[in-house]
C-alpha cells in the first residue's frame, strides 16, 4: 500500500491531492486503515470514496473496489464530456450570434442615425428602437451596470442555493424547464443508478450507500427525497414504497428497483437503469444539439434581417427624397 500511494504520489499533478496523498500515507505507516485516512481529508475524498474504500477493506477486495470506483468515476466524466462535447457548437454559434448583433447594434446603426438626422428622415418604430438602443450600448455605464448586474445576480444565486428550501426550490424550477429539465432529471436519475449500484455491488451497506449517494446526485430535490429513504427503511419501508410518494421517480425506475428489490438484485438491476438513462441522455442532448443549430442560425438570420431592414428603409426614403 504504501509503495502503491508513492507511486501515485509522484505522477500526481493536482498539489492540493498530492499534499493529500502524503498526509494519508504518513497515517497508513502510523497504523491507520486507508478508509479512516481518507475521511480525514473530506475535500479530497468525499463518502462516496470513503465508503467504497471501507467496503472492501472490510471485505478483503479492496483492489475490485477501487477498480469499480475507478469506473463509476471514469464513466461519469465521459458522459459529462459528451454532453460539453454536443453543446459545444451551439454555444460558440450563440456567442457568435450575440456578438454580431450587439456590433451591429453599437457600432453600424449608430454610423447611419447621424446621417438620417441631417436629412430629417422620417424613420420607422424599428430604426428609433435600433438607434436608442445603440446609443445605450456606447455608454461605458451600460456595460458597469451590466457588469455588476451579472456579478450581483450570481452572488444571489450562490447565496440562496446555500439555503436547502432555496435550492429545493431552485431545482424543481430547472427541472419543470421544457426539453432542458427532462434531460437534466434523466441525468439526475442516472447518477443516482449507477452511484447506488456501484455501492452496493462492492459491499456497502444499504443506509451507508444511499448517505453517501446523496451527495453526488447534484439536486438538491433528488438528494431530500433520498436522504428521507433513511427514516422509512428503518421503518421497515421498501425503497419502491418510499420513493413512490413523489413524482421525481420516474414508473421506470422504481419497476426496476422493485424488480431487484424482489429478487436480490438490486446493484444488478440499478447499474441496467442507469445504463438506460445514460443512453437516453446522451441521444437526447444530441438530438437538442442537432434542433438548436439550425433555430440559432434562423433566429441569427432574422435579427440581421431586422437591423439591415431598418436600415435600408430610411435610407431608400433619404435616397427618394434627394431625388
Amino acid at each position: 500500500m504504501r509503495r502503491a500511494l508513492d507511486v501515485v504520489v509522484d505522477t500526481c499533478r493536482d498539489p492540493r491531492l498530492r499534499e493529500a496523498l502524503r498526509s494519508i500515507s504518513c497515517d497508513i505507516e502510523s497504523g491507520s486503515e486507508l478508509s479512516t485516512a481518507m475521511s480525514r481529508r473530506p475535500k479530497e475524498f468525499s463518502p462516496l470514496f470513503v465508503a467504497m474504500v471501507r467496503a472492501g477493506e472490510l471485505g478483503g477486495a479492496l483492489e475490485d473496489v477501487l477498480e469499480r470506483l475507478a469506473s463509476l468515476l471514469e464513466r461519469a466524466s465521459a458522459i459529462r464530456k459528451r454532453v460539453r462535447s454536443a453543446m459545444a457548437y451551439p454555444s460558440i454559434v450563440a456567442g457568435a450570434a450575440l456578438a454580431l448583433v450587439l456590433f451591429l447594434i453599437g457600432s453600424t446603426v449608430p454610423a447611419f442615425a447621424a446621417m438620417f438626422v441631417e436629412m430629417h428622415v422620417s424613420l420607422p418604430m424599428t430604426t428609433r428602437i435600433l438607434i436608442a438602443a445603440g446609443a445605450v450600448l456606447r455608454s461605458p455605464l451600460t456595460w458597469i451596470a451590466l457588469a455588476l448586474i451579472v456579478l450581483g445576480a450570481i452572488g444571489a444565486v450562490g447565496a440562496a442555493r446555500r439555503a436547502e428550501p432555496v435550492a429545493e426550490r431552485l431545482d424543481r424550477l430547472v427541472l419543470s424547464m421544457p426539453l432542458f429539465g427532462n434531460i437534466l432529471g434523466k441525468a439526475v436519475l442516472a447518477r443516482f443508478s449507477r452511484t447506488l449500484g456501484t455501492l452496493l455491488r462492492s459491499g456497502v451497506p444499504l443506509l451507508v450507500a444511499l448517505d453517501a449517494a446523496h451527495d453526488v446526485v447534484g439536486n438538491a430535490s433528488y438528494a431530500r427525497e433520498i436522504r428521507n429513504l433513511d427514516e422509512s427503511l428503518r421503518e421497515g419501508e421498501t425503497i419502491v414504497a418510499a420513493l413512490g410518494r413523489n413524482s421525481l421517480f420516474e414508473p421506470l425506475i422504481l419497476q426496476l428497483i422493485r424488480v431487484g428489490e424482489e429478487t436480490g438484485t438490486l446493484d444488478t438491476m440499478l447499474l441496467r437503469t442507469a445504463e438506460y438513462y445514460e443512453l437516453d441522455v446522451e441521444t437526447a442532448v444530441t438530438t437538442l444539439s442537432g434542433i438548436i443549430e439550425p433555430a440559432l442560425v434562423i433566429v441569427l438570420g432574422a435579427l440581421v434581417g431586422l437591423i439591415v431592414a431598418s436600415i435600408l428603409i430610411p435610407l431608400y426614403s433619404m435616397i427618394g427624397s434627394i431625388k
